[in-house]
């Protein structure tokens, strides 16, 4: 066999285009989307991948919850995968989103029931609830420091209340604001 035709038989694999060297795990998935929560919604929200290893079943779980770290940490499971500790995929995906447990058997497939997941209604509806909860919760927040002088100062709204012992205040100065058409003046 000549070198010309060796080329053209491998270039007429028929071998699946899913078998290549730049596969994702579940894992590395997962955890590029806990990285994008967090950016998307600036720190309200961040995920958690865990891992654990069941080896009665030889069998590893991944669990991503979501975490509203203002709301004392508080968890929300989105998602459970498994796969065999020595076979990544298939990969067995549970959520409320999905209408049943699916099976993933690459990387692409993966990524489209993750994504399914993570657009369904009920994974938007907490996430929407934990942000307004969050946003309402009263936390020290960097877009209330203002630096004068080299001071600096947080301004909170005055319904907030002006006691600050016991509170944790890193140094700053809390003053609160007054809405003067509310004095009564």
């Amino acid at each position: 066999m000549g070198e010309c035709m060796m080329m053209k038989q491998q270039a007429d694999s028929l071998w699946s285009p899913d078998i290549k060297p730049g596969i994702l795990s579940p894992r590395d998935i997962l955890d590029l989307q806990a990285i994008a929560l967090r950016e998307q919604t600036d720190g309200l929200l961040n995920a958690e991948v865990r891992t654990v290893l069941d080896r009665s079943e030889g069998a590893v779980y991944l669990i991503l919850d979501v975490i509203a770290p203002t709301l004392g940490d508080e968890r929300h499971r989105i998602l459970t995968a498994r796969h065999f500790a020595d076979r990544i995929y298939p990969c067995h995906l549970d959520a409320q989103g999905l209408r049943s447990a699916e099976v993933a058997h690459s990387d692409p497939e993966f990524r489209e029931l993750v994504r399914q997941v993570l657009h369904s209604g009920e994974v938007k509806a907490m996430a929407l609830s934990l942000i307004v909860r969050a946003k309402d919760s009263w936390h020290w927040s960097p877009s209330f420091i203002r630096k004068d002088s080299g001071s600096k100062h947080i301004f909170r709204p005055a319904w907030r209340g002006v006691e600050t012992e016991g509170e944790e205040t890193n140094g700053y100065l809390v003053e609160a604001l007054y809405d003067e058409r509310s004095t009564g003046d």
